[in-house]
């Protein structure tokens, strides 16, 4: 994984975005229910 290449890093930290959304909305669905 090379840490200089900027459209690596911003794929990284979309597809974490995307996870702890998906955690809180699986989350707050089930609380919600």
């Amino acid at each position: 994984m090379v840490a200089n290449d900027p459209s690596a890093i911003l794929n990284a930290v979309i597809c974490g975005v995307i996870v702890i959304v998906l955690m809180f909305y699986r989350r707050g669905d089930a609380t919600h229910r």
